[in-house]
């Protein structure tokens, strides 16, 4: 029986990391290229080093007997291609910018006949013309993300910007987004990603784990014609990717403000004699990355271990607008219902008196008589009110609004309340460079959405009861790439991305104390 639960088990766990594997794709690339000589003949067993101009890691391969030579499973950066052989001056290509999922071609890199010492350096094209794949993709880099103005700081939003791009984004600062309408295919359609994990896990356009516009790196849309890994979606991909460490420090701090002291109080607020609602957003954050060493002792040269973390924290106040509810009055909380009448009149008489039935009675008690029946409560009182049900009743505010000629017997509180959509996010990204063959990086995430008001979605519509309907949204991702060889490359990437949706009620427990009581329901 044992042996029958450890493989079940075994089996589940399988099923469970293959699906994970189904659902994850990459943010890695490829760039490639051929060397030959002044006669255009094709060098063999050249070496060629790939070296990231940020992080100073360098990759080396040499070419195959076409003179071709490629280095698959990069992560986007910007880079420098070297080419060294015996015989002739040793090239270097800079700033070649590879972009998330890209297949970069570098050309053919023509070597000239010299001794190695000497050195020929050029300047890869600012627009390079797509020719190593028949895809189709849009990307939106680093410069245009913190320059181009954006709605909430939604990096949805910014997509419109794309040719053949229509709506995207929202105006809540790190809530639940959406992608836009690419080349005429709903946005249900597409997939959007993070760091090759996916992020709208409910199976629609809701993308539900982004990310703060400062810690993103870039993100490419792939349109059309894109590679197969990609396939799982109808439409687009649109694949985020994270900032990451480089050799030297670099960090930023931010502060955005938004404040109902700027705006003027509304026509309704000042009928009925209200303040402007609280309107409020401030964003604070800020990022810091580098490498991780120790002098002397580990990484010396700060070419194999990196950080990048990011806070972002959003203590949004944000009005509901004018609501009105029927509350219980003092005397009703105290079990006495003389003065309940019927919701919707202005006479309050016999005629309109809500009469309460007698649990105990088995006469009749008809509602609406002028005259209580033998089933009714004596002058519509409760004997000796249950202590618990008055700490229930006492959930509801106090009535602050008796004007019948305005109310029309319909409502008797009034409030102009402000909603609490406070949001937290911190990321964490840690890449390695075990070695030439090895790389690894982790990206962690987490992410707290509050809306605590009533409006919220699970609060009771018309009982006047603030609810904070709280989200989390944690997710990570694990790649990793292995080179068996120049011809033979093995690249992992898992992840996570999960919601959750917590609810929490205060309320007054069934005794005199006051207490929590947190109703909690989990949404994968």
């Amino acid at each position: 029986m044992t042996h029958i639960t450890k493989s079940m088990t075994a089996l589940a766990a399988a099923i469970v990391f293959l699906t994970l594997q189904a659902f994850s794709q990459t943010s890695s690339g490829t760039i490639s290229g051929f060397v030959l000589d002044p006669t255009e003949a094709a060098i063999r067993d050249v070496e060629v080093v790939l070296t990231n101009e940020q992080t100073g890691v360098d990759v080396t391969t040499k070419t195959q007997k076409e003179g071709n030579f490629i280095f698959d499973g990069v992560q986007p950066g910007i880079f420098t291609v070297t080419v060294r052989a015996s015989g002739f001056k040793e090239l270097k290509k800079i700033h070649f910018t590879l972009d998330a999922s890209q297949k970069l071609s570098t050309g053919n890199l023509m070597l000239e006949i010299g001794n190695t010492s000497q050195e020929i350096t050029v300047t890869s094209d600012l627009t390079p013309i797509q020719n190593s794949s028949a895809e189709r993709s849009i990307v939106l880099d680093n410069t245009q993300i913190e320059n181009l103005l954006s709605v909430g700081r939604d990096v949805m939003s910014l997509l419109r910007v794309m040719p053949g791009s229509v709506g995207a984004g929202n105006s809540a600062n790190l809530s639940n987004s959406t992608p836009p309408t690419i080349n005429g295919v709903r946005n249900e359609y597409n997939t959007s990603t993070v760091d090759g994990v996916v992020g709208n896990i409910a199976g629609n356009a809701t993308f539900f784990t982004p990310l703060n516009l400062d810690a993103i790196k870039e993100v490419t849309v792939l349109q059309s014609n894109y590679q197969a890994e990609y396939g799982q979606s109808a439409g687009s991909n649109v694949n985020m990717v994270t900032k990451n460490g480089t050799r030297e420090f670099s960090g930023s701090l931010y502060y955005y403000n938004r404040n109902e002291a700027f705006n003027a109080n509304s026509y309704f607020n000042k009928f009925n004699n209200l303040p402007r609602a609280q309107y409020r957003y401030n964003t604070a954050g800020g990022t810091l990355g580098g490498p991780i060493y120790w002098p002397g002792k580990f990484n010396r040269d700060r070419k194999k271990l990196f950080f990048f973390t990011s806070i972002e924290i959003d203590p949004n106040r944000t009005p509901e607008g004018i609501h009105y509810f029927t509350v219980p009055t003092a005397l009703e909380r105290a079990g006495d219902f003389s003065q309940t009448y019927n919701q919707g009149t202005t006479v309050h008489n016999a005629s309109t008196l809500i009469h309460i039935k007698d649990p105990a009675s088995t006469g009749a008690c008809p509602v609406n008589s002028v005259t209580p029946g033998p089933g009714c409560l004596p002058n519509n009182k409760v004997p000796n009110p249950n202590s618990n049900l008055t700490a229930l009743l006492n959930l509801f505010p106090m009535p602050n609004f008796t004007n019948l000629a305005v109310s029309n017997g319909n409502y008797n509180y009034v409030t102009n309340t402000t909603a609490d959509t406070s949001v937290n996010q911190e990321v964490v990204r840690i890449d390695y460079f075990a070695t030439e063959k090895l790389h690894m990086f982790f990206r962690g995430q987490w992410q707290a959405n509050n809306d605590n008001g009533y409006n919220s979605p699970e609060a009771p519509a018309a009982w006047g009861i603030r609810v904070n309907y709280r989200t989390t949204a944690p997710a990570f991702a694990f790649n990793t790439t292995y080179a068996f060889s120049p011809t033979m490359l093995n690249e992992l990437n898992l992840g996570l991305a999960s919601w959750l949706k917590i609810n929490f009620i205060i309320i007054q427990t069934l005794t005199n104390s006051v207490s929590t009581l947190t109703a909690i329901t989990l949404i994968h």
